[in-house]
């Protein structure tokens, strides 16, 4: 972890000749303005455009995203003249604590593979829900919430993003008690508390030649010392005996000590950590609410206490359907909330009424008809076996009637071709009907597939609904913006 708040990014900019930031698609506009405002002047490129590279030279400061490949022909200019190369997630860091933005909300920064919306979205309505104003920054939205949930203008959690949102928060005097940042493919650095909400279902990046959680791990030494870190057991689970952290696919160290963690780090999912959930599951045919709990042990709070105890709680059964998708993002927010002092009778209030979050994975009804809907951006293929086959073991349902497809192509991690094939012929069994939204799913005549195409989520939902009975459950699964 970095010591206090640093801004040695900036220290020695002044006696380059050049300084360019890569990727206009991913906040090099946001940075360029941020450092003019430091007079600091620099280019910003569009590095998918094509055209003629920059005359860079060894006198060139670069300013890189992480997910951008050395094969690109602009980053590749620069490593090849040995340009100084910085992270989109430092520079962002270091303009954030020099502007001094949000210096009286506790800033709570989240990355991770999976759950980070879901986490954030969890955490923000236990702290409203506790008294608290909120400024919340998510790929589920930008809200500012006081009474109610203010939307602002959406925008991507590319990290630069961060400071448009900042600035916005300022420009609105909206002076939150906390500030919720999801971020993507790591921390920049300027959170008090840090959620690393997963390390599961890895992906690759930078043109696939690294993997997302290495570039999440490394990205843990660039937080405050003094700040507090939230992190499945996970993370731990390949320690070698020099008590290093390894990457997650190839081994290398990272050069991160256990003992520089140890004093801030709040551990989730398995009895030996900070916090972990158990319950006691009812069947379906008892009627029954199930009793869970939320065990916590020497969890860290922000003022240097440690806390143990634990919190009793009896939510609908739905939650039990739910819990595979939200048993990471609920931990850490739970752990996160009880880090931040919020009172037990706040969390547990929450937690008996969870019932899934909108435009994430949720439990509604509408006309009638009960719908699981899993329809967004981060749908994946993964988890639709696992949906199914619970909710046909349910045995309350008649019919399940499955929605599925791609409304859009250019969502990162799309669905493709192939996987939807494979997935949707394991999944044959646990359905009665099948509606196709978009046209990534070329299904041809020899999967047996008996199924209606629609073009958009809307009109297969109409469709869908208009097909239901009473007592059928609609799966709605469609990778979508929302």
């Amino acid at each position: 972890m970095s010591g206090g708040q640093k801004t040695s990014t900036f220290n020695h900019l002044g006696n380059f000749r050049e300084v360019y930031v890569l990727d206009t698609i991913h906040g090099a506009g946001e940075l360029k303005r941020g450092l003019g405002e430091l007079g600091i002047d620099c280019e910003a490129i569009d590095v998918y455009r094509g055209g003629d590279l920059p005359k860079f030279s060894n006198e060139a400061v670069v300013i890189a995203p992480v997910h951008l490949g050395s094969g690109n022909p602009f980053l590749k200019g620069a490593l090849e003249e040995r340009c100084k190369i910085l992270s989109h997630h430092l520079v962002v860091r270091d303009l954030f604590n020099l502007k001094n933005f949000l210096k009286g909300s506790v800033k709570i920064e989240i990355t991770g593979t999976i759950g980070k919306t879901s986490a954030a979205v969890v955490l923000a309505s236990i702290l409203k829900r506790d008294g608290k104003s909120v400024l919340l920054h998510s790929s589920s939205g930008t809200y500012q919430i006081d009474e109610r949930w203010k939307a602002m203008e959406k925008c991507s959690i590319t990290p630069a993003n961060i400071l448009f949102v900042a600035e916005k928060a300022l420009k609105d005097e909206f002076t939150p008690d906390f500030a919720i940042f999801e971020t993507s493919l790591g921390f920049t650095g300027m959170g008090d508390v840090n959620i690393l909400t997963s390390l599961k279902e890895d992906y690759m990046i930078a043109s696939n030649t690294r993997w997302a959680s290495e570039v999440k791990l490394d990205s843990i030494k660039n937080l405050k010392s003094n700040s507090l870190l939230v992190a499945p057991s996970e993370l731990f689970r390949r320690l070698k005996a020099k008590n290093l952290i390894p990457s997650s696919k190839n081994r290398r160290f990272l050069g991160l000590q256990i003992k520089d963690l140890q004093s801030s780090l709040n551990t989730f999912g398995g009895q030996e950590d900070s916090l972990y959930m158990v319950c006691e599951e009812s069947t379906a045919a008892s009627g029954k609410n199930s009793g869970m709990s939320m065990v916590y042990d020497d969890l860290k709070t922000i003022d240097g206490e440690k806390i143990s105890g634990k919190i009793d709680f009896c939510p609908e059964d739905i939650f039990f359907f739910l819990k595979d998708f939200y048993g990471y993002p609920i931990s850490s927010s739970v752990a996160t909330a009880l880090s931040l002092n919020v009172e037990e009778d706040k969390i547990k209030k929450f937690l008996d009424g969870f019932s899934g979050i909108e435009n994430r994975m949720e439990f509604r009804k509408e006309k009638g008809i009960d719908i699981l809907d899993n329809s967004n951006s981060g749908t994946r293929l993964t988890h639709l076996e696992n949906v199914l086959s619970f909710a046909r073991s349910d045995r309350k349902y008649k019919r399940i009637l499955l929605v599925a497809g791609e409304e859009s192509e250019y969502i990162c991690d799309g669905f493709s071709p192939l996987d939807a094939k494979t997935v949707l012929s394991r999944c044959k069994r646990y359905f009665d009907g099948l509606v196709c939204v978009g046209n990534g799913y070329h299904l041809d005549q020899g999967n047996n597939f008996d199924c209606v195409r629609k073009k958009t989520l809307d009109d297969a939902m109409e469709y869908t609904l208009s097909m239901a009975e009473k007592g059928d459950l609609i799966v709605s699964f469609v990778k979508t913006w929302r």
